[in-house]
């Protein structure tokens, strides 16, 4: 073989699609196809100065000096594959991909990320189609073939989990030019998150773990803490993401702390929503029954039970799902295949030349971690065998190596291996081999915060209070006292994340900070011995009730809202933690903070056996200092009862509300439990008991002074008016809104009253007035960052199109209320934009407006919510001629059809008609 280029080096890697398929169907001629293209590909490297370095199955791997070589042998090889007649095979259709990086030479073979970062970039593209990474580009510049250019395809997600690449697709006019999206992270479903360092090795782990994940329907990934188990199973996923027509799905199970909310966090990460009258397991196996999707369970060894026996029931129930999970405890259930997942490798004794070492996972995870903790970090001559025997003392962990590493910041390497002998003397006087690997990473644990200062000690264990991670607002707030000063928090939070104790990410430009789970569980029993749980504990809990307070529904604090969202392990651990101590005020207070978050992410089941068992605390006391918070919670739980068309439970709820606050005589408290029963009446279809209770609010929250809640029960009798045909007092209730909240400076006062004026205008035909107030609303919505307030805006302004006969900017708009709907949980506002884009095909495309009313029937009834009367009208006055033209059979036939559909299949309907003319 010619001398490989080192250095620099570009990379040319192919594959042919489909060849799997092709070998079955063509078992007698696709082994000479095969050859034929490993001969025609190695012609075209080889006329460009490239080298083939190696081929395996039917991928070709070659190496250039310069980057331009590389781009000239892709295009030769695809013309000369085009070309080619490959008689019974059809077509070879050949995948490219070609990425620059520096690699390593050991021997004959290269070493270094660029090789899997351009086999990733190959993986993403489709047969025929040349894929370039940033770097080739750039090292190819003005340099190309005549008639060659470049199309930007944007920034992707690879396959590596690593930070997004910009990549560029090669056009040249004797090679298609136009391809399906890239099968990019970006694009295919999932949740997998970025990773912030690389993978390092375990390439024959990676291989088996997917080939068992997608051929076992049941994998569990065991080992001890810190094997690696997580980082494994997602760069598995992440590899497996195009295998399954659904997606695959991280839920970390780390976290959660109650066993019960197991199938609740599963739902949540597919974004299953809750259906009334059933569990959320019930739920979950009716959405994953058809489904063909990978399920990532991970960290599960603290919920075992419960996991087991939410996998059993889904994979008895969905026969195309399969479930990979990370757990030190397997499973224990019928169908299970385990997997242990061992240490990275070790050199081996006598230890092999320095330029060699990090070719072994522990070596060369040491060397990566250390350099990213001290730049000036190198493996030389003189540290070599320092940094072998602490991989070696280490078991190779992954976790136990990375916090060694960290260390390189202050301490040389052969430092950190005399701690870790005076550490492990107790390990030393036999088997390292044969010694549990969790007392190997707990010794290392135990040894890493013995060497904190005492101010940090303090912190690392006042942080596990914390799960899923907290702000800096947080830490500052919870953990001083007792040796910490507050203003102490942030320098010595900085000093944790440098020492890899603490982890920090950003979640929506906010600086978020997390543990790792080996980590907190350490925390936690030092903050026991320590005797300060219960201290630590009431202020975490004092701070996430502060949190939820905030996020009351009166305010539209969508903000607070979202905060709440990415807190929620926090606020579900410390009403927990309320509930086990008995501390009957502090949980009423906390969940009936938490009312507004249930209602709007729909967590209406979650939220009412929470609220049954803080009910359950205090013995229904009506006086006393729990009353006031008893009643608060009384009104949560008789809010979502509600929605769950729960109607005589909610009866009963809100009127033990409104018992207390008489006794009370605390006119805030009885005006909301006289609203939220007037929401209950509105349900029942009641209007008039509605009205009379929305006006009794009104008055007492006037008398009070209590504007803003006077506001909303306005604005419901505006609503009343609405329904009952009076749209003069709609209308002037929405002006006095209106003008009140210009007053006060209510920005989501002014939006909803705009809007109460747009229907009332829309109502009595003058659709262009109705366009403008919507229009209006809808900008301040915009600025609030109320989701809620968009979704109902943009149905509005699809009305008011409609109504003006502009029929193409009216599917406009019931395709942005349908992509807002789906962002902020509104299931009742995806059922009205399918009617509504029902009535707009109904005169085009009559059997797919049934199909989507019927795909509307089924999401109203999901949520048990029956179309008002003005609704049944419109879809009476569309239905009946489809009816007369179609027949009663074929109209009942694409009805159903539309009930079958799930909420994805019924929104793919609509983008599918998208392109229909109107």
């Amino acid at each position: 073989m010619p001398r490989l280029p080192a250095g620099t080096v570009s990379f040319l890697f192919t594959d042919i699609e489909g060849s799997t398929r092709l070998l079955e169907q063509h078992p007698q001629t696709m082994g000479a196809a095969m050859a034929r293209h490993h001969d025609l590909l190695r012609e075209a490297v080889e006329a460009n100065s490239g080298i083939v370095f190696e081929t395996l199955g039917d991928g070709v791997y070659a190496s250039f000096a310069r980057a331009g070589d590389g781009v000239r042998a892709a295009i030769a090889g695809q013309q000369a594959i085009r070309a080619e007649d490959w008689a019974a095979v059809g077509e070879l259709r050949v995948r490219m991909g070609l990425h620059t990086g520096d690699v390593q030479i050991r021997g004959e073979h290269y070493f270094g990320p660029a090789l899997f970062r351009c086999a990733r970039l190959m993986a993403i593209g489709h047969g025929g189609q040349i894929l370039l990474s940033r770097a080739t580009r750039d090292l190819v510049g003005e340099g190309l073939p005549a008639g060659t250019g470049l199309k930007a395809l944007g920034t992707h997600r690879l396959k590596d989990l690593a930070e997004p690449t910009e990549i560029y697709q090669l056009i040249h006019p004797d090679l298609p030019a136009e391809f399906p999206p890239l099968k990019s992270l970006d694009v295919l479903a999932n949740n997998l998150p970025i990773q912030t360092t690389r993978f390092i090795g375990r390439q024959r782990e990676v291989a088996a773990v997917r080939d068992l994940a997608a051929a076992q329907r049941l994998l569990t990934l065991s080992g001890t803490g810190g094997a690696g188990k997580t980082r494994l199973a997602l760069q598995v996923a992440a590899d497996l993401v195009d295998t399954f027509a659904d997606g695959v799905w991280l839920v970390e199970m780390g976290p959660i702390a109650d066993p019960a909310l197991v199938p609740q966090a599963v739902a949540t990460a597919l974004s299953v929503r809750e259906e009334p009258g059933r569990s959320p397991l019930a739920t979950l196996v009716e959405f994953v029954r058809s489904r063909n999707m990978l399920v990532l369970l991970d960290s599960c060894e603290h919920v075992v039970q419960a996991c087991a026996e939410l996998a059993n029931t889904l994979l008895r129930s969905a026969p195309a799902l399969h479930i990979l999970v990370t757990s030190r405890e397997v499973l224990g259930i019928n169908g299970e295949t385990t997997w242990r997942v061992p240490s990275l490798s070790l050199p081996p004794k006598p230890p092999p030349p320095l330029e060699s070492l990090d070719q072994y996972e522990a070596v060369g995870l040491f060397v990566e971690r250390a350099t990213a903790a001290n730049t000036n970090f190198r493996l030389t001559e003189q540290n070599g065998a320092a940094v072998t025997e602490i991989c070696a003392r280490l078991d190779g962990i992954p976790l136990a190596i990375e916090l060694a590493a960290a260390r390189v910041r202050m301490l040389s390497v052969e430092q950190i291996a005399a701690r870790l002998d005076d550490r492990f003397r107790l390990l030393t006087g036999g088997s390292r081999a044969a010694m549990p690997r969790q007392r190997t990473l707990r010794a290392l644990v135990d040894w890493s915060y013995g060497l904190l200062q005492e101010p940090e000690r303090i912190l690392v264990r006042r942080l596990s209070v914390f799960a899923g991670g907290w702000t800096l607002e947080a830490a500052e707030t919870i953990c001083p006292g007792d040796g910490l000063q507050s203003h102490d928090v942030l320098d010595l939070l900085m000093q944790l994340v440098d020492k890899s104790l603490v982890i920090a990410d950003e979640q929506a430009g906010q600086e978020r900070y997390r543990m790792l789970e080996t980590i907190r569980a350490y925390g936690r029993e030092i903050l026991a011995e320590a005797g300060e749980t219960r201290a630590v504990q009431e202020r975490h809990h004092d701070w996430f009730m502060g949190l939820a307070e905030q996020a009351a529904p009166e305010g539209y604090d969508t903000q607070g809202l979202t905060s709440m969202g990415y807190e929620y392990d926090n606020l579900r651990a410390a009403l927990r933690w309320a509930i086990d101590s008995g501390d009957a005020e502090r949980a009423l207070r906390l969940a009936g903070g938490l009312w507004s978050f249930w209602s709007v992410r729909g967590f209406y089941t979650e939220g009412r056996a929470w609220l049954r068992e803080v009910l359950a605390l205090d013995g229904g006391t009506t006086t006393g200092r729990s009353a006031a918070a008893r009643a608060r919670a009384l009104q949560a739980a008789g809010h979502l009862a509600n929605y769950q068309g729960d109607y005589h439970a909610a009866a009963t709820l809100l009127e033990e509300s409104r018992t207390i606050a008489q006794a009370l005589e605390d006119p805030t408290a009885l005006g909301a439990s006289l609203h939220l029963l007037g929401n209950l009446a509105i349900g029942r279809g009641e209007l008039d008991q509605a009205g009379e209770l929305f006006t009794q609010a009104r008055t007492l929250n006037r008398r009070s002074g209590n504007r803003a809640a006077e506001i909303l029960n306005m604005l419901q009798l505006a609503e009343v008016a609405y329904q009952t045909g009076e749209t003069a007092l709609s209308r002037a209730l929405g002006e006095d809104v209106l003008k009140t909240s210009r007053e006060r400076g209510q920005k989501w006062g002014i939006a909803r009253s705009l809007h109460v004026l747009g229907r009332v205008a829309a109502a009595e035909g003058d659709f262009t007035a109705a366009g403008d107030l919507h229009l209006q609303s809808l900008a301040i919505q915009v600025e609030l960052g109320d989701l809620q307030g968009q979704v109902g805006s943009l149905a509005a302004l699809a009305r008011t199109a409609f109504g003006l006969g502009d029929r193409p900017l009216a599917r406009q708009r019931y395709l942005d209320s349908l992509r807002v709907a789906r962002q902020s949980y509104e299931l009742l506002e995806i059922a009205r934009g399918l009617e509504g884009l029902a009535e707009l095909y109904a005169a085009v495309e009559p059997e797919r407006a049934l199909r989507l009313a019927g795909a509307a029937g089924s999401v109203r009834k999901t949520i048990g919510a029956e179309p008002y009367a003005e609704e049944l009208r419109r879809l009476n006055a569309w239905q009946q001629p489809v009816y007369v033209a179609l027949g009663e059979k074929r109209c009942a036939e694409a009805r159903a059809a539309g009930r079958g559909l799930s909420l994805d299949q019924a929104i793919g309907e609509v983008v599918a008609a998208a392109s229909a003319a109107l």
